[in-house]
């Protein structure tokens, strides 16, 4: 469980840049399939899609600051354009960055 929650902890820490199960079998100590398995096992998620949850909540926080533009969240959660941000926003809020935005 002390893994697992090192593998958490950096992922909070580092959520706007990529995160891969390399690193994290590095930093853990254990093999990257018993690291996903595991992570999965104990919150329900794997690494990658814990990772996507904290920039989706991050981009929902953002998205509120219209001093901000779409293009600066998406660069700054990690994301190599535009497009590749408002296709996962999309997927876990069922609406795009700027119609969501537009909705406050």
């Amino acid at each position: 469980l002390s893994r697992m929650l090192l593998a958490k902890d950096y992922i909070q820490q580092h959520f706007t840049k990529a995160v891969s199960l390399q690193d994290l079998a590095l930093i853990t100590g254990i093999s990257s399939f018993r690291l996903t398995r595991t992570f999965h096992h104990c919150f329900g998620v794997t690494p990658q899609q814990y990772q996507a949850a904290l920039r989706m909540q991050e981009a929902q926080k953002r998205l509120t600051d219209p001093s901000l533009s779409l293009t600066d969240i998406a660069l700054g959660l990690g994301f190599h354009d535009l497009a590749a941000f408002s296709n996962q926003f999309k997927k876990y809020h069922q609406q795009t960055p700027s119609h969501f935005r537009k909705q406050l």
